[in-house]
């Protein structure tokens, strides 16, 4: 996670980022899948934070020599609701991800599988607060978030950030 000269953060859970898509589906036909494959399909994904586009946007100038705008959007639909970005790549041929626990059943089902990636994608999920005097409450609070959610260690690498 990028760092805030007045935020500390704790990390404290890592996820694959998991991408789906429906059988047959023609991202399946270059997979592996580096990050400039995927943005020739359709993609939906939960919110990303300016840092993912960026990051995005670098990894792709770095496969293909061509650059992206920093900003850019790697997803066409932005969505947290997994059940219709689920049935988005049923129904309309999306490529879809995630927490790998969002599509657990369909892939089951066989109604979606997992794309191959070159590189895996990790979110980290943080906890944070101001850098600053605090209260016996928050620091309650954030000693029980250390005890009881934190994961360790974070290994490190450019997607893991």
């Amino acid at each position: 996670t990028t760092t805030f000269d007045d935020l500390e953060l704790m990390p404290l859970r890592r996820h694959k980022m998991q991408l789906v898509a429906a059988p047959g589906h023609p991202v399946f036909l270059s997979s592996p899948c580096s990050l400039a494959d995927l943005v020739k399909h359709k993609v939906a994904l939960p919110f990303l934070h300016k840092y993912w586009r960026r990051t995005f946007a670098t990894q792709i100038h770095l496969e293909t020599g061509q650059k992206a705008a920093p900003e850019s959007r790697f997803q066409q639909v932005t969505c947290d609701d997994f059940m219709l970005l689920v049935a988005l790549a049923e129904a309309h041929q999306f490529v879809i991800g995630g927490c790998p626990e969002h599509f657990a059943d369909s892939l089951e089902t066989g109604k979606l599988c997992e794309v191959p990636l070159k590189q895996p994608i990790y979110w980290n999920m943080c906890a944070a607060r101001l850098d600053m005097p605090s209260s016996s409450a928050i620091d309650a609070c954030w000693g029980w978030l250390a005890a009881n959610w934190r994961q360790t260690p974070l290994n490190r690498d450019i997607t893991s950030t």
